[in-house]
């Protein structure tokens, strides 16, 4: 097949997954985002050994800490987090999983791994096998693509002949 092709293919393949990707994880209203977001937050406790920082959260999702601090409204509305500022530095905010944020993000949790237990018995062992291995080689190809700055500097005017 044709490489103009084979971009076509995985273009649109990426596209159906997205798409279907929007189900919710209809737990405690959680949005697939905020389920998102929750795990972060939890990972990023576990890591450190401290609650995590919106400044934390803003790196680790590539994103503006005011995209970060609306999520987080939303989040703290329903509940699910606390935030406070650092009390000796007060432009630091912390951001506290509540109890009731605990038991959506593990009720959450195994719903996702209950979705992955079904695609992984439809794809079988050998298919959920090579589904790792290239998933894995995509990661790593996108991260070497990133790292040497292989696309920096390449915007519209280079690639539109603009």
């Amino acid at each position: 097949m044709p490489q103009d092709d084979q971009i076509r293919e995985l273009m649109e393949t990426m596209n159906k997954l997205k798409k279907m990707g929007h189900y919710r994880i209809d737990v405690s209203g959680l949005k697939r985002g905020e389920f998102s977001m929750l795990m972060c937050i939890s990972h990023l406790e576990e890591d450190t050994g401290r609650p995590a920082r919106v400044a934390d959260l803003s790196t680790l999702h590539h994103t503006t800490t005011s995209a970060i601090s609306q999520m987080l409204g939303n989040l703290e509305k329903k509940g699910m987090i606390k935030r406070r500022p650092d009390e000796t530095d007060r432009r630091k905010v912390y951001v506290d999983i509540t109890q009731q944020g605990r038991e959506a993000l593990s009720c959450a949790q195994k719903q996702f791994d209950r979705l992955l237990e079904l695609i992984l018995t439809k794809l079988g062992q050998k298919d959920s096998e090579k589904l790792i291995e290239l998933l894995g080689r995509l990661y790593e190809i996108m991260e070497e693509i990133n790292q040497a700055g292989l696309l920096d500097g390449i915007g519209e005017n280079d690639i539109c002949g603009k």
